[in-house]
């Protein structure tokens, strides 16, 4: 039986899976889910129990995203605080840590007409 103590990153994306394709989430949220957070995944050497990433791992996943743009970094942050919202809710996590973390702001585009 998986616990809060006990569930991987791994286990808990997995679970946070089944949940948003048993709520129909449209295939595009799904996709853009699946990318940030197998993204996430493979940023750790080892699969950490989930209890254990605090705000600083968030923080260092953010930093590495080179090249991508400001608003690509912010749907990163969304990704990873919905899996912690539904970690939460499952009873597997206490808090979500990546609000700790303020993402960056998306730069202004001006639309020219």
């Amino acid at each position: 039986m998986v616990t809060k103590n006990t569930i991987r990153l791994s286990q808990a994306i997995e679970g946070f899976f089944i949940t948003a394709k048993s709520r129909r989430l449209a295939p595009g949220t799904l996709s853009d889910y699946d990318n940030t957070l197998r993204r996430f995944e493979r940023f750790f050497e080892s699969d950490p129990p989930l209890p254990t990433i605090i705000p600083d791992d968030i923080r260092s996943f953010m930093s590495s995203l080179d090249g991508l743009s400001a608003k690509t970094i912010v749907n990163y942050h969304v990704g990873l605080s919905a899996l912690w919202t539904w970690a939460i809710g499952e009873g597997l996590a206490e808090k979500n840590v990546v609000r700790a973390v303020r993402p960056p702001r998306p730069e202004k585009r001006q639309v020219v007409p």
